[in-house]
């Protein structure tokens, strides 16, 4: 894939259309890369992050809105534009689905056979909507996320942004430390493996900090099942003095309902 061309993730079995659509789109300046399932399209988006999807409803594995839902659920995935298309051949039929797919966070829907123009169109307004821009309100809440992983740090500070919060990142404990101690941030999100100290000490730390203890922190885990399952979350949570668990990859609407109660209850 091209670094100074706009990537489109085209998800779609029918590979006739696939090509007819990355020919479509090359010409016009676009890098095109494919999948032919839901779960290798999904896999695609979170490893390359495309600028655009263009996603079918029928695919062997699940049905298109299902992967929009998993895209729209995923905070690596959230912020990128989804484009639904179909070839179901009436009236009602394609009203029903348009309806169906912007209720499961789709960001745009086409019928097919594609119209060059329109496509274009769809696209182009896609991309100048990606970036989700902060809320034009004071921002009088701060988030400090502490995770190692790159691409989560810069999904999550989109995310939060998007939602009107500030937001801090540090890649490993002590700088995460340094930064709650001198902002006091509203919520941390902290990952369990961290590079210089695991999230569990890293969460007593600042619980037995005076500057610190207050703050509520949500610790993110994927570290397997046994930190899944609600009664072993439940212990380690209390046990390092952790005031919420999540496990990843995290779902948005999870984290900011969790985060919503935590900023009320702080």
């Amino acid at each position: 894939m091209s670094k100074n061309r706009e990537n489109i993730l085209v998800i779609d079995d029918d590979p006739d259309f696939f090509e007819s659509i990355r020919l479509m789109l090359t010409a016009s300046g676009y890098s095109v890369f494919g999948a032919g399932t839901g779960e290798e399209g999904f896999d695609k988006a979170v490893q390359d992050k495309p600028d655009v999807i263009i996603l079918d409803l029928m695919l062997p594995d699940m049905d298109g809105y299902a992967v929009c839902r998993n895209l729209k659920d995923d905070v690596r995935t959230v912020s990128i534009p989804v484009i639904m298309a179909t070839s179901l051949q009436s009236a009602s039929a394609k009203n029903y689905m348009g309806k169906i797919a912007k209720h499961h966070m789709a960001d745009d829907y086409m019928e097919k056979p594609l119209k060059k123009d329109e496509l274009l169109s769809k696209i182009k307004s896609a991309i100048s909507r990606k970036i989700p821009s902060p809320s034009p309100h004071k921002i009088e809440k701060s988030i400090l996320v502490i995770d190692d992983d790159p691409d989560i740090l810069m999904s999550m500070q989109t995310l939060l942004q998007a939602r009107g919060l500030e937001v801090f990142i540090a890649e490993n404990s002590l700088e995460g430390l340094k930064l709650a101690r001198t902002f006091t941030p509203d919520v941390i999100l902290l990952d369990v493996m961290l590079p210089d100290k695991d999230g569990f000490s890293t969460c007593a730390e600042l619980k037995k900090d005076k500057k610190t203890m207050s703050i509520p922190v949500v610790i993110v885990s994927a570290v397997g099942e046994e930190f899944t399952k609600p009664e072993y979350a439940k212990n380690i949570a209390e046990d390092h003095m952790a005031d919420g668990f999540l496990s990843k990859p995290v779902k948005t609407d999870e984290l900011m309902d969790l985060i919503d109660v935590l900023l009320e209850k702080k």
